[in-house]
């Protein structure tokens, strides 16, 4: 039983370390739209200083999975051209971010800095997510302390009178297993 149980909890554990997960990627290109193949992409937590590195293939694209939802700056440099830097791209769980950028002529020193931040579009399907920071799960007010009353926030959950009533996707909550939440 106590066997049973530690597999339970084991594999429990990585199935929420799955949850909070999606994947940053993006495409490289020069002035006139042609890809920049081995430019050096490095990702920065900007709450934690965690540094992800990798380079773009021959078609100028890059992918990171599995980044956990936070907020990251982006940096991309390539002999020969001004590095691209994005300050700020909110990462959420369930929801991968595209990053595309475009290098200028010039030396590696100077930096091209995009300010209008970057859109998170989820283009690959219609799903739609939302994650609950750490401070919104502390601060919400629910009085039964039942973990559902946190899915009245989720997108596409209607509530006609109670939590207990709720529906996500027009499905009742009793029909609804741990994958479709999430």
């Amino acid at each position: 039983m106590l066997k049973a149980i530690g597999v339970f909890l084991v594999v429990s554990a990585c199935a929420l370390s799955q949850m909070n997960t999606s994947q940053l990627e993006g495409t490289v290109t020069d002035p006139a739209g042609a890809a920049v193949p081995a430019a050096e992409v490095t990702v920065t937590n900007v709450a934690t200083g965690t540094v992800f590195k990798t380079v773009t293939n021959e078609r100028g694209e890059w992918a990171l999975p599995s980044m956990q939802a936070a907020t990251y700056k982006v940096a991309i440099t390539k002999a020969g051209f001004k590095a691209g830097v994005v300050p700020a791209v909110q990462m959420n769980s369930g929801v991968p971010a595209t990053v595309n950028v475009k290098l200028e002529l010039g030396q590696a020193t100077e930096v091209i800095e995009v300010v209008g931040g970057v859109d998170v579009v989820q283009t690959g399907s219609a799903e739609v997510s939302q994650t609950l920071t750490d401070k919104q799960l502390t601060d919400l007010p629910f009085a039964t302390r039942n973990a559902v009353e946190l899915l009245v926030d989720v997108p596409g959950t209607a509530t006609p009178t109670t939590p207990r009533s709720s529906t996500i996707n027009g499905l009742p909550k009793g029909a609804l297993d741990r994958k479709s939440v999430v």
